[in-house]
């Protein structure tokens, strides 16, 4: 796992500490990898906070990598977030809509001293991104809930499996989800 790291690493320049998790991936556009970086702000008690986020998807390309897709987001300190990090367990590299190419749904969230703060799904299909963006609060109006209107026209297998992800989360770590 460490010399896959460091060969990602050293083909993206950066620094391997801040790779988390590589998948390599197959389907019918070819070979690829998607990296996931995690940039450490503090250990503490076994305890790993995050001060931003990035995944990549890439592809060695005639001795260069060409780059498909990258997201990136960072915690906000205007919102006093203390973490951010993948949700790798709620991530998804399947084949959703039968076309023998994965799409790919990242799946990432951040915390503030009360609990979790921002929810992001993101949704890459035929190389556009769509986002489901949640802010989870104590009070009423300070949850909010905010898909893209674009979604609506991803084929319904997917727009299926994003509802049961939805449900997942919300059951697996007890957000609500929803705005007001």
């Amino acid at each position: 796992m460490k010399s896959e790291h460091a060969q990602v690493a050293e083909q993206l320049e950066i620094n391997p500490k801040e790779i988390f998790m590589v998948y390599g991936l197959s389907d019918a556009s070819g070979d690829y990898q998607i990296a996931f970086l995690e940039k450490i702000f503090n250990i503490k008690n076994k305890d790993t906070t995050n001060n931003s986020i990035e995944a990549i998807a890439f592809r060695a390309d005639h001795g260069g990598n060409l780059i498909h897709w990258s997201i990136k987001d960072e915690r906000k300190s205007e919102n006093e977030e203390t973490n951010i990090w993948f949700w790798t367990k709620y991530c998804s590299f399947k084949d959703l809509d039968g076309d023998n190419r994965i799409d790919p749904i990242i799946v990432y969230g951040s915390k503030d001293g009360n609990g979790y703060k921002r929810i992001k799904i993101i949704t890459i299909y035929k190389n556009k991104k769509y986002v489901i963006r949640a802010i989870e609060s104590e009070m009423d109006l300070g949850r909010h809930f905010i898909q893209d209107k674009e979604i609506n026209v991803l084929p319904l297998t997917i727009r299926k499996y994003l509802h049961s992800l939805l449900e997942a989360i919300r059951k697996g770590q007890g957000v609500l989800l929803k705005s007001g």
